[in-house]
């Protein structure tokens, strides 16, 4: 089993570079073939693509990732052509994989192509967007955060209560509940100001050195504390063409929204056997109306930014 699901990772890697894994190249022309194995071959639109896929290359270790990509695509083919001998590709959970790994690609290109025309942010709606998350750019802080995980109890909760009440300084609640044997676990990292969503921001980047934050959630307590901070300001000619690619970016996933909303709207879906219950749901028993793929609609972008800013 261990060996089979090694097997289908290696296929599913296959898939996923969209390069046709063990499949013949019609291109023959010089050069575009730079490796022939036993039966495959690997072609330079593989490496290519493989290379574009990465984030870590620049001009200074290209020739190296692209040695590197050829050799890993020619072990890759080694093995693929081995599973292929051995009938892998003919066991149905290899071909579930494939199958799905194909569905899942051609969806997301079609998304893509379909909110390729974001409608570009205007120079006043980047500035407001700056003036308005000074947490982001002006006053933008690098934060050392400490963060505190306490579990609740019947029989705790309301000692665990009194002890965040009576203590502002994250270093004294501690100390008591050392004292109380009231078991906790600390987590101490570094995070930019973009790394944190924007609702925790705003009340993080008011704090005092040492002061806390109380996060309930439900069968725990989260209590965020600055350790300490160092303020590094984002100058607004740097700031701008990260914030008009978010914006941008924003407008694309709102497009790709309505246009999966106005499918749903448009299709005749019933959930069957044990997922028959999912039939009650509104959007699946009464289609809202199609939405115009042209218009704007009224939700606030800060609905979505609200979620957090990581995109930028």
């Amino acid at each position: 089993m261990q060996n089979k699901s090694v097997v289908i990772f290696l296929i599913l890697f296959c898939v996923l570079s969209i390069s046709g894994c063990g499949k013949k190249n019609t291109d023959k022309k010089s050069g575009q073939i730079v490796a022939k194995v036993d039966n495959d071959e690997v072609s330079i639109h593989q490496i290519n693509l493989a290379l574009s896929q990465s984030k870590d290359i620049n001009k200074n270790n290209l020739e190296a990732a692209k040695t590197q990509v050829a050799k890993g695509l020619v072990e890759q083919s080694l093995v693929y052509q081995q599973a292929v001998a051995d009938g892998l590709d003919r066991e149905p959970q290899v071909m579930l994989v494939i199958e799905q790994t194909k569905r899942q690609i051609l969806a997301q290109a079609w998304l893509e192509k379909k909110s390729q025309n974001g409608i570009k942010p205007s120079t006043e709606e980047i500035q407001k967007y700056y003036e308005d998350h000074p947490e982001l750019f002006a006053k933008h802080k690098t934060y050392k955060i400490k963060e505190v995980t306490i579990n609740k109890t019947d029989d705790k909760e309301n000692k665990i209560n009194q002890i965040i009440s009576e203590n502002k300084k994250l270093d004294l609640l501690l100390s008591q509940l050392d004292a109380e044997k009231l078991a906790y676990k600390e987590n101490i990292g570094v995070q930019p100001a973009e790394n944190i969503p924007l609702d925790k921001l705003s009340e993080i980047s008011k704090l005092i050195d040492g002061e806390y934050i109380v996060f309930d959630k439900g069968a725990y307590v989260l209590l965020v504390s600055v350790m300490a901070s160092s303020e590094n300001p984002v100058e607004k000619n740097k700031a701008y063409p990260i914030i008009e690619t978010y914006l941008v970016n924003l407008e694309r996933k709102k497009a790709i929204e309505k246009v999966v909303e106005n499918l749903k709207a448009k299709a005749k879906i019933e959930y069957l056997g044990d997922y028959s219950a999912l039939n009650s749901d509104q959007q699946i028993k009464a289609p809202a109306k199609v939405i115009e793929e042209s218009g704007s609609d009224n939700k606030s972008k800060d609905d979505v930014i609200n979620k957090g800013v990581k995109g930028l």
